[in-house]
């Protein structure tokens, strides 16, 4: 039964499957946390993106400003072990992309 963690998760997406770098939903992700982090079949996680802001100043200097991350999905995890955990995107409004933060809904 999807639930979500009963702990805190703070996990990056390491892979996409039969993809670069990029995916959607329906797309099955590994993320970097398993079992030895609390991680379990089941447990649904958020996934966010880090943005930033662009500036340029009066003397066209680049200022680059973080904002804070965007939530934009959620994935079911299906199989766990020690350290990883794959996961697949049961919702997305964004393309999933490596190096994007998975955490609790």
């Amino acid at each position: 039964m999807p639930h979500p963690p009963e702990v805190e998760v703070r996990a990056q997406i390491m892979s996409i499957y039969g993809a670069i770098n990029e995916g959607g939903a329906g797309s099955v992700v590994t993320i970097n946390r398993g079992e030895a982090d609390g991680i379990e079949h089941g447990h649904v996680v958020a996934l966010y993106r880090k943005r930033t802001a662009l500036h340029l100043d009066a003397d066209i200097k680049r200022e680059e400003t973080t904002i804070p991350e965007e939530r934009y999905g959620l994935a079911f995890v299906f199989r766990t072990f020690d350290h990883v955990a794959y996961a697949l995107v049961i919702e997305s409004s964004k393309s999933v992309i490596v190096g994007d933060a998975a955490r609790n809904p």
